[in-house]
């Protein structure tokens, strides 16, 4: 069955969505923003569901120096669970990276805490992680304005099939 992109209309929910976490306990789960070109913010997303809130930094990663960045491009589907077949890796800085963030990309939940402009007409996003020395797990940061770039170019399966043909991907 193809990816079918769609059109993702703007949210209003942030209020009643930062109340909820908050009310679930996830409170302490930090949003990231995603800042289109121009230095206005987009939408922020929190972990919200799965198994974990926050990313795992397995400890044998750890001890073998795996650390940096990656960022995803995806489409999220109500009630935030990545639409099939649409999670795109558009950087990462060390591929060993991708054993741990895939798993966990792929099984949890996202919720817009903040959500000031129109998404892309497709309903593409960005979320990244960052994996520093030191830290006890990954975290969600800003993708940053070269991801966001990237991301409001995607209008079709084929312009993701293209991103995915020139990056090492999820396994």
């Amino acid at each position: 069955m193809p990816i079918q992109f769609f059109s993702v209309p703007q949210r209003g929910l942030a209020r009643a969505v930062a109340l909820s976490l908050a009310a679930a306990g996830c409170a302490s789960v930090s949003p990231y923003a995603v800042h289109r070109p121009g230095g206005y913010s987009g939408v922020q997303w929190a972990a919200s569901g799965g198994n974990n809130p926050l990313p795992p930094y397995p400890e044998s990663a750890k001890a073998a120096g795996v650390a940096g960045d990656v960022t995803f491009a995806l489409i999220l589907k109500d009630p935030g669970a990545i639409y099939p077949g649409t999670l795109t890796v558009l950087d990462v800085s060390d591929p060993r990276i991708l054993e741990f963030a895939c798993s966990w990309m792929k099984q949890t939940l996202f919720s817009p805490t903040v959500n000031h402009v129109e998404a892309n007409t497709s309903g593409v996003t960005a979320i990244a992680i960052r994996y520093a020395p030191g830290a006890a797990t990954g975290q969600l940061v800003d993708p940053g304005a070269e991801a966001w770039g990237t991301v409001q170019t995607i209008k079709s399966a084929s312009d993701m099939a293209a991103i995915r043909r020139a990056k090492p991907q999820c396994p």
